[in-house]
């Protein structure tokens, strides 16, 4: 993204006044699909990180656990 990179626009997301909205699941994706990196995105708010490439099932198990129904 040309003005923020995920990290921060997830801490803007989480510093809303909405409880809703600042509260919805975010899951990153990088090409770095190492633990190290995984934990940088839950240290920034995220609530899951999914590895490059992305395959539909992996996808799908990632949004299904973070997801509240």
């Amino acid at each position: 993204m040309p003005v923020m990179d995920g990290y921060e626009a997830c801490s803007q997301i989480r510093s809303l006044k909405d409880p809703e909205k600042a509260n919805i699941p975010i899951i990153g994706t990088s090409a770095d699909a190492f633990l190290k990196s995984k934990q940088k995105c839950i240290e920034h708010g995220m609530n899951d990180m999914i590895g490059k490439p992305v395959s539909i099932e992996s996808l799908l198990k990632v949004i299904l656990t973070n997801i509240k129904m």
